[in-house]
């Protein structure tokens, strides 16, 4: 095992921890309930591709040759995306509302909102230096985030649920706002998504 590989690995199992701390703890403060938040749903995926990039590992030794594969590329960087939106829409929409101390500090967010988000987006960028990225694999990492609004919409118009984010109370804001919202997260996800591909690039 190369050293790159060893390093490779290492980060893999330490965002596993991280990832089962952060999902794990809100599971048992908010029940089914957190899965309502894009936050553990997005810790989840990226949970669930450390899952498959370690039990690969396991079974080929080789684990360059299981990261070949198109799409565990797709998904690392895809989850690398829904983290790094996470990460900003903590800093630059909820941390004013909130404050960051009770967002990025306590609990379960040190993990959700900080530790995850950094060590994906770190791992990636350090790590990754076989994937050809397009417009294509930017439009794909929009895909998580366009399904949970679409989901999360509906069931505030049903009157299901409420929120849970304040931009997304639907049945409280006009629709002009609601647009503007939709556009303003999804336009941020894109350039996230832009950000990594230009910087693996650089890095390459």
């Amino acid at each position: 095992m190369t050293r790159k590989n060893f390093l490779e690995m290492f980060l893999t199992i330490l965002m596993i921890f991280t990832g089962f701390f952060g999902v794990g703890l809100s599971l048992k403060s908010q029940g089914t309930g957190a899965f309502l938040m894009y936050t553990i749903d997005s810790n989840l995926l990226n949970l669930i591709v450390n899952l498959l990039v370690l039990c690969s590992w396991i079974a080929n030794v080789n684990i360059k040759k299981f990261l070949e594969h198109n799409i565990l590329l797709t998904l690392r960087y895809t989850a690398a995306c829904c983290l790094g939106l996470t990460f900003l829409i903590v800093i630059l929409v909820l941390g004013p509302m909130m404050g960051y101390r009770q967002l990025l500090f306590t609990g379960p967010m040190i993990f959700k909102h900080l530790l995850n988000p950094l060590l994906a987006v770190g791992s990636y960028l350090l790590l990754n230096d076989q994937t050809k990225l397009n417009f294509r694999n930017n439009l794909l990492t929009l895909i998580p985030t366009i399904l949970y609004g679409i989901i999360i919409i509906v069931l505030n118009i049903l009157k299901i649920i409420k929120g849970p984010y304040p931009f997304l109370m639907v049945r409280y804001q006009s629709l002009t706002t609601t647009i503007l919202w939709i556009l303003i997260i999804l336009l941020i996800n894109f350039i996230v998504a832009k950000l990594l591909q230009w910087a693996t690039q650089s890095i390459q």
